[in-house]
């Protein structure tokens, strides 16, 4: 059976208060509860903003992957955030990689988590708006926020092969990506 997307980020919101309480016991600290948003796209999973205290994930991944993702990101994003406050901030620690030693003692020693670094869930597909283009000896697509540049006379774009400009035909597509 699938979950909805509110069942998963009620899952999800518990598993980083019940990960964040474990964390907190286990240091000794009383870190308080992080923002979480589920407004991230693209290819990551997850990620950590330490100085907003706040994490970021990605609904569509979480959303085809279910459980077995919310067990695995949010731990790995909740890591990063305890790291920054308990060795850089607090101890005043420098030179402290992202996935270094510190993050991989949290992931193992308070999550009993392998330390990976990156994960292995597929991309979502999504649709894209382009734009045609055209030169003297090819046609391009140009992805919303260039059009956007050359409509708003921010950017003019020219072919390496033919060194013309490129005109916009008028012609609009959705590509998956």
């Amino acid at each position: 059976m699938k979950l909805s997307l509110d069942e998963l980020i009620e899952i999800a919101n518990n598993k980083l208060s019940q990960s964040l309480e474990l964390s907190n016991k286990v240091l000794g600290v009383n870190y308080p509860m992080p923002l979480i948003e589920y407004d991230l796209r693209g290819r990551a999973a997850g990620l950590a903003y330490p100085q907003e205290w706040k994490i970021r994930i990605n609904r569509l991944m979480m959303s085809e992957n279910s459980i077995a993702f919310i067990d695995e990101v949010i731990p790995h994003e909740l890591a990063h955030l305890i790291v920054y406050r308990y060795f850089i901030r607090d101890l005043k620690k420098k030179n402290i990689k992202p996935h270094g030693l510190e993050w991989q003692e949290v992931m193992h020693k308070i999550f009993n988590l392998p330390s990976k670094r990156t994960h292995n869930y597929e991309v979502p597909k999504r649709k894209v708006k382009t734009f045609t283009y055209i030169c003297g000896c090819n046609e391009f697509s140009l992805t919303a926020v260039r059009h956007n540049k050359v409509e708003e006379n921010k950017a003019n774009y020219i072919c390496n092969k033919c060194k013309q400009p490129l005109k916009y035909t008028g012609e609009m597509a959705l590509k998956v990506r």
